[in-house]
Order: C-alpha cells, then structure tokens, then sequence
C-alpha cells in the first residue's frame, strides 16, 4: 500500500480532502451562509452508496471538462506524432536555447494573461501541451515545467480582471462591476508573476539534478504518402503553424467576455450575420456551422463570449481533419493517435474523479460553512475571512459553488469592492497549493509531478504571496 501511495501522490493528496469531508459530515450538521449570516440545518451522513452516486454525479456534471481533457490529450498524441510538429517545436526551441529563462518568462505571461480574462480559463488547455512540447526540448525540469504553463494559468485566475467565470461570478454575488479594484489587482497580477519567476528561475539556476522534463505527447512521426516522382518528401511547417495560430486565435476570441464584459457588440453582430446570409434564398451559413451555433433563441449561442469547451473541442476537430489534408495523414492513424492519447488522460480523470467527488459531497452535504462560522468567531476582518475563502476553495474546489456556500460573507466586508477581492484572491491563492485544484493537478499529472515535489518548490512562493496579499488588503482596509 506505500508504494501505491508513493507511486499515485496525486491520488493519495487528492483522496485526504475527499476523506475529510466524508467524516465532517458525520460530525458536523449542514449549513450555509445566507446574506452573511450562518444558517444551520440537521446532520445528513455520508455513506457508501452516496461516495459512488454523487461521484459519478460529479463525472457527469462536469462533462465538458473531462471530455476535453481527453480532446486535448487525442489531439496532441495526433500532432506529437507529426513530423511537421516536431520539426515546429524544435525550430521555437533553437531560438531559445541557452535562452531557456526567456521563454518560462514569455510563457508564464501569456497563459497567465490568458486565464485573466477568459470566460473559461481550462481552454488554455488547448496550447499548453504546444508549450510543455517548446520546454521539454529546453531541458527544463518538469517542475519548472508545470510553473511555466499551469503556473501562469494560476497567476491569472488569482489577478482575474475580465474573466466572466471568475469576475462575472463576483458581479453576481456581490453587485460589484467588472474592472473594480483594477489598479490594485493588475498589481497584484504583476507581483504574483515576478514571484513565480523569482522562485522558478532559482530552481532553474540550482537544480541541474533535476527530472527533465518529458513530451508525454512525443511519439514516433507516422508515415506520409511519398511523393511521385519519388525524391525525399520534405515537410514544410508553415501550414501547420498557420493552421494552429488562427485555431488559437480562434479560441482567444471566442473565450473573452466581450459583450458581458466589454460591451462590446460586434461579434453578437457578426454572429447574426453568418447566421442571417443567404445564398440562393438559402440561409447556407447557419445549415453548415449547425443549429446549435445558429439559434438565436438558445440559451447559448455560439457568439464570441458564449463559447464553452464543446464548442473549443470542434475547432481542434477540424484542426486535425485541415491537417490530415495538408500533410496526407492516414486516417487510421488519426484514429490510432487519438487512442493512444485517450489512455494518456486516463491518470489525469482518475485524479479529477476524485476531486469532483469532493466538490459533490460538500456541495450536497455543506459542512463546510461550520467549519468557516467557527474561524470567523475569531473576529469579522479581511485575515478571517480569506482564510475562509482558501479553505472552502480546498474542498468546494470551484468558484461558483464556493460562491453558493459562502460567497454572502464576503458582503460583510467594509465594501462589496474589498469583499470580491477577498474571494478573489483567497481562491487563487488555495489554487496554487490545494491537491483539490483542478488546474493544478492536472499540470502535475499530466507532467509526472509528485503533489509533494510541487510543494517542496512553491512554499516559499505561497508564503510571500501571502504576505504580499495581506499587506494589499490591509492597505485597502484599514488607509
């Protein structure tokens, strides 16, 4: 049994949180907050059947996550295999080598730019693996691995300025508007980056003993129809690099806020447009792309904004079937590919399985807010109340529901602008360390990671970052 736990850290780490909840609900009555006051109700225990019902629950519910972690897995294992992507890869990689710290610092950036204003920060997703391909032919360690893509995805979620899943969550819940505290939280954005560069460039200077990182996506290239007049087949990368940057671009679009956000209208009118033209008295646009894209009356059309990840998973569809064309890629090897990178998600599912699992039974079963009424008895301030934030993130895991368990004691705050900074940065903060962060394991495990190697390099992060986040919100608070 100690050897499975050392080998399956991730499940082990993951597994102590679901435990915990399982036994708070046999001490612990439900409850929740209720504009800002705890409301109690009696005992419900947790037993076996309902570990298997609302896990499998927890699966279903977050089907859209799940299945594009195996798209993304499938459409890597598919382009790893490409000798046009190698040849992509180690072309970006050339540029930087012996410039190795430039790019963790260009990456961080831009993945953290990204989560900070995406309505939906797991389509970042979609270009990590392109990233971890560019680092592991740096000979980076894995480590430095997971802190230069999911890292910056981490930061972003934390200094959120745009992002309808995390800001547009706080305008509901605490009427407060997008951009509030902007000031104050692009510095935090910026301080939390610089951290995360410090500590990662650190690692990069003393650890050359370090596990390399490793491509779990690099595979053997598969074979391409030769030419006909029989000379040596060069691949060109141009149009893969072209294919994958307007997919990208695609992506970055269709996940921005612009209407909710920004209102910005213009891809609302581009939208009705497409589904609106005509050739030959035939609205031919709107039968292509489908109904689901086309109904103006759905409750999410496909507008730029209103994208989710059904809708990120299609585009990369497409991307492979642009790129079997262009480079005459066999379709069973497509198929072939996209199996063997199914099986590679496998480990990181079994890791969310259990995750999910804890956000049901302590959604379902809320004992949680007990927990946060007993920590706020201490005294009603900016410290209590993020340490609440931080722990209901561990086990309520996503945003939205930690909001529907406690997020009516943050109005409790001098005003609802400190109060949403609060929950901002107490979920982001839990983010970086918590073995229940989604975003978190899935870089550990999608880069072989031991939970306890992540945090044997990030502590030191985590307690100058909270430092860093006490001093703003006291500042805030109290000047």
């Amino acid at each position: 049994m100690k050897k499975f736990f050392e080998k399956h850290d991730l499940f082990k780490a993951s597994g102590i949180v679901l435990v915990i909840a399982i036994l708070l609900s046999w001490l612990c009555s439900n409850a929740y907050y209720q504009n800002g006051e705890l409301v109690t109700d009696e005992i419900v225990r947790v037993g076996l059947f309902d570990i298997s019902t609302y896990g499998l629950l927890g699966m279903y519910y977050f089907t859209t996550t799940l299945m594009f972690v195996f798209v993304i897995s499938g459409f890597y294992k598919f382009l790893g295999s490409t000798e046009a992507y190698q040849k992509l890869t180690d072309g970006v990689a050339k540029i930087f080598t012996g410039k190795e710290k430039i790019f963790v610092a260009i990456s961080t950036l831009f993945f953290a730019a990204w989560a900070g204003v995406a309505t939906d920060y797991y389509v970042l997703l979609a270009l990590i693996p392109f990233a971890i391909s560019i680092l592991s032919k740096l000979k980076v360690d894995k480590v430095v691995g997971v802190s230069a893509t999911f890292g910056g995805a981490l930061v972003g979620i934390l200094g959120a300025t745009y992002s309808t899943k995390i800001v547009g969550t706080l305008v509901t819940a605490l009427q407060v508007k997008y951009g509030f505290e902007l000031i104050t939280t692009i510095i935090l954005f910026a301080i939390a980056y610089i951290l995360l560069l410090f500590f990662t460039f650190l690692r990069m200077s003393k650890k050359k003993d370090a596990a390399l990182l490793v491509d779990p996506f690099a595979k053997e290239v598969v074979e391409t129809k030769k030419a006909k007049n029989k000379k040596e087949h060069k691949i060109s990368v141009i149009p893969l690099a072209i294919v994958m940057f307007v997919a990208v671009v695609l992506l970055i679009l269709a996940f921005i806020g612009w209407e909710s956000a920004f209102t910005v209208t213009l891809f609302t009118d581009v939208h009705d447009w497409v589904v609106n033209a005509e050739l030959f008295n035939t609205p031919i646009f709107s039968y292509i792309l489908g109904s689901v894209y086309s109904n103006a009356a759905s409750s999410m059309p496909y507008v730029f904004g209103n994208w989710d990840l059904f809708g990120a998973a299609c585009v990369l569809f497409v991307t492979t079937f642009i790129i079997k064309i262009i480079y005459h890629i066999p379709f069973d090897k497509i198929l072939d590919e996209y199996g063997e990178g199914f099986k590679i998600a496998g480990k990181s599912v079994v890791v969310l399985f259990v995750i999910f699992t804890t956000l049901e039974i302590s959604l379902i079963f809320p004992t949680i807010p007990v927990v946060v009424s007993k920590i706020m008895s201490i005294g009603n301030n900016f410290f209590t109340l993020f340490i609440s934030g931080a722990l209901t993130s561990v086990f309520a895991v996503d945003f939205q529901y930690i909001n529907q368990l406690i997020g009516s004691l943050f109005t409790t705050a001098s005003n609802s602008s400190i109060g949403a900074l609060i929950f901002q940065t107490s979920y982001g903060f839990a983010s970086f360390i918590a073995p229940t962060s989604v975003m978190l394991m899935l870089g550990l495990s999608m880069m072989n990671v031991r939970y306890s190697e992540w945090i044997k390099h990030i502590w030191k992060f985590a307690i100058s970052l909270l430092v860093v986040i006490m001093i703003i919100l006291a500042i805030l608070t109290y000047i």
